[in-house]
């Protein structure tokens, strides 16, 4: 099993693409098997509630491994020594126990409080799900001693482990609903959350003791101020895009029985795009460009920018409108069976709906992101991305207010497509002039502009209520960008592998 250790970097890459899939196709199964034996009703909402209150707690907690722990470490290990950098991260793994050990603590004083604090849920139905709420909670330890061990183990370039231990807990979690769900009712996920982190931690713990003979004894209490600043401006820059993530289910959760999961549902139906296509290629890109502003090849840096902006957004564009015109249809095929009714699906479609606008957005957002930090502008990034939160938090709780759940994906659509278009566009004209914004924003144009002309004719259609297949509209959007972009060069990097597939289709004949 050589995916469990060290690996090179072009090996580790390779085995993290191919889990990476696993892990992801694991995760979307497990939302589609609770959908199924559940559906959404009170009992899920209160499930997805916790369930995302407490990954949001931890993911705010351990941001701080990769924005300063786990690079410090490694600075520690090289200039010092490995024991001394076990010492430094001994310290913060028994702070991160005691952090949470006192807020599980605080709960479990008075569970109802906690939750009535922190949601607008009913505190009849709080009532009603006590045992789901007191069940979850110790989760938020194992999660944050788990990602801990998880982070400082792929820092030894153990690369593909972050995406087993997803697996192991999406496939423990789906076989406990499987076999469970008929006793326990949606506690069963709960229960295959507990065994997957529990093996999870156990498997981890061994891999430190015997590969990296690690001391959980030796602990360095002493801190330098340096590192006390960066981890008090680290969690300080964290605070806004918790809220942003936070104050949408807050706010939710006061709408009607079934809203929250039909919610999650939608967002996980969305997020394919992103965690397939996007992230992958966002990490590639930020590799790409660091090496670029290092060796000053600003033309080349424009260039493989322009590359990947064109070509990632070839690709998400017709997702988008694919999720508009087709919201409910999706939702039918993906979740409409067992205990998922057709008001389940038409919550979710609506949701599905307007989610899917902003993927184009967030794809722009992960690539400019990328370029804040290749050209070191962290301060810039830090006030840019506050000032865009806080106006984020604005209008969804204005949208929200005004139009019902639905306004917190419109919310998202529209604040991100004023900062992707506009706002950042012109932060890279005032300070990053190297960057070539102009041509990105054609480039944005120019493709919406092409599906936008092949999608209007299915609008009208479907407006018509003249049914149109969607496996057909995929036929059709697929089958007129590829011999479109070979004409008008949309997609110069898809432009190109068109041209060689050519030339060897010729040269066979």
């Amino acid at each position: 099993m050589g995916f469990l250790k060290s690996e090179s970097y072009k090996k580790g890459a390779i085995t993290s693409i191919f889990f990476s899939g696993i892990a992801k196709g694991l995760a979307f199964f497990q939302s589609v098997v609770i959908a199924f034996y559940f559906g959404s009703n009170f009992h899920t909402d209160v499930y997805f509630f916790v369930y995302t209150t407490i990954t949001l707690i931890a993911s705010y907690i351990i941001s701080l491994n990769y924005l300063v722990l786990i690079p410090e470490a490694m600075k520690i290990s090289s200039e010092e020594s490995e024991i001394a950098s076990q010492r430094f991260l001994n310290f913060f793994l028994y702070i991160f126990i005691f952090l949470v050990s006192l807020l599980e603590i605080c709960f479990y004083c008075d569970p109802i409080q906690f939750f009535e604090t922190f949601s607008k849920l009913d505190s009849s139905i709080l009532k009603s799900e006590m045992h789901t709420m007191t069940l979850f909670m110790p989760v938020l330890l194992l999660i944050v001693l788990t990602t801990y061990f998880t982070d400082i183990l792929t820092s030894k370039k153990y690369f593909a482990l972050p995406l087993i231990v997803n697996s192991i807990n999406s496939l423990l979690t789906v076989l406990s609903v499987f076999v469970l769900h008929k006793y326990v009712g949606v506690s069963c996920a709960i229960i295959g959350i507990y065994v997957g982190y529990i093996i999870n931690l156990l498997w981890l713990l061994y891999i430190l003791l015997q590969k990296l003979r690690w001391n959980f004894l030796s602990v360095n209490f002493k801190i330098q101020k340096k590192v006390r600043k960066n981890i008090a401006y680290a969690y300080l820059s964290q605070v806004t895009t918790f809220l942003g993530s936070f104050f949408p289910i807050y706010l939710i959760s006061s709408f009607s029985s079934g809203i929250m999961t039909s919610l999650n549902y939608a967002q996980r139906l969305y997020q394919i795009p992103e965690q397939l296509i996007i992230s992958q290629t966002s990490s590639v890109l930020g590799i790409k460009l660091n090496e670029l502003n290092v060796n000053k090849q600003n033309n080349e840096l424009n260039r493989i920018l322009l590359e990947v902006v064109s070509s990632t957004l070839f690709i998400v564009v017709p997702f988008s409108f694919a999720f508009y015109l087709y919201s409910e249809k999706i939702v039918e095929i993906i979740y409409m069976r067992g205990s998922f009714d057709v008001s389940s699906v038409k919550s979710t479609a609506l949701f599905l709906k307007y989610f899917g606008i902003s993927i184009p957005f967030i794809a722009l957002n992960a690539f400019y992101s990328r370029v804040f930090i290749a050209l070191q502008k962290m301060k810039l990034a830090f006030y840019s991305s506050l000032f865009v939160n806080i106006i984020f938090l604005l209008l969804m709780y204005l949208f929200v207010q005004l139009l019902g759940p639905i306004g917190y994906p419109i919310a998202i659509s529209t604040y991100l497509g004023c900062s992707v278009i506009i706002l950042f566009p012109l932060l890279f004209q005032l300070r990053m002039p190297l960057i070539n914004s102009i041509g990105i924003i054609k480039c944005v144009f120019r493709i919406y502009g092409l599906n936008l002309i092949l999608n209007l004719p299915i609008w009208f259609l479907l407006k018509s209520e003249i049914e149109f297949n969607i496996f057909l509209y995929a036929t059709w959007i697929v089958s007129c960008l590829i011999i479109l972009n070979y004409y008008t060069k949309t997609s110069i990097h898809f432009y190109n592998i068109q041209k060689i597939i050519l030339k060897k289709v010729a040269f066979s004949k």
